[in-house]
């Protein structure tokens, strides 16, 4: 807080451990030592708090599916017209690609990707169902139906990214064009502070030096609520640009290759 530095002695992961310094003087460890004042007013505010909250807190309803459009729409615009006057210093127009099926098909892959930071990485299983070792100490949280849980989710998270992924294929991509893309995780839902951390991105940087005017930019934000007025914000940014003539006629070439290795000749007759 402002007055105290803390340190808890209980677990590295901080969803298995319990935030109570105001009760808890033994699992947490007071970093700044000498100091009688922050101690004083802790203990002030023990005695302030209400028996009948139980030193609960309550937590507020997520934002309404309004507000959660309007902020997705304030951000696509903010990158969108961050990126058309970075190139218009450069000379070059900006077009972006609107196509519905593809806003689509990002917004529920980053869906996916939101999912997948909810679960437990002390319990995590790959996509052949192994265990996949902890990278710190072991958690707490090892009881046989949690961890049976947490394997269950993660079967099940991968089977959704897998049919996502297998999706690809259908992304609307122009003839002899390539689409590139990064999704991106953001810590706060101001558009001016998203646009600062998202112009020093190094994937938007290559992006944004491409001079030709026939690149496409596409951007795709994706709010997901959470309970408390706290929001999980995504953004999908990248480009849909046309190949070179020496990249159409080297896959030209694999795949007239690759179909000569599938053709089996016919069997010649015999006399």
């Amino acid at each position: 807080n402002d007055q105290m530095l803390w340190g808890n002695k209980g677990n590295h992961h901080p969803g298995c451990i319990y935030y109570d310094m105001e009760d808890d003087e033994t699992a947490w460890e007071p970093l700044i030592k000498n100091n009688d004042a922050a101690r004083k007013n802790m203990r002030q505010a023990r005695e302030r708090m209400p028996a009948a909250t139980g030193g609960y807190i309550p937590v507020g309803p997520a934002v309404s599916k309004y507000a959660k459009l309007a902020l997705q729409d304030s951000i696509e615009a903010e990158i969108r017209d961050c990126i058309r006057f970075y190139r218009l210093k450069k000379g070059n127009d900006t077009y972006f690609e609107d196509d519905p099926a593809l806003q689509v098909h990002l917004e529920q892959y980053m869906q996916v990707l939101d999912t997948e930071s909810g679960l437990d990485a002390d319990w995590c299983y790959d996509e052949m169902g192994k265990f996949v070792k902890p990278w710190g100490a072991p958690t707490p949280n090892n009881s046989r139906t949690y961890q049976a849980q947490c394997q269950q989710q993660w079967a099940e998270h991968w089977k959704q990214k897998k049919l996502k992924n297998d999706q690809k294929i259908y992304l609307p991509v122009k003839s002899n064009n390539v689409l590139s893309g990064i999704p991106v995780h953001v810590s706060s839902t101001d558009p001016k502070e998203i646009r600062k951390n998202i112009m020093s991105f190094a994937p938007l940087q290559e992006y944004l030096q491409m001079s030709s005017d026939d690149v496409e930019f596409f951007v795709c934000a994706k709010v997901i609520p959470k309970p408390g007025n706290v929001n999980s914000v995504w953004i999908f940014l990248g480009v849909q640009a046309p190949m070179s003539k020496e990249q159409v006629k080297s896959l030209h070439k694999k795949e007239k290759k690759e179909k000569a290795g599938q053709t089996v000749p016919a069997p010649k007759a015999r006399k």
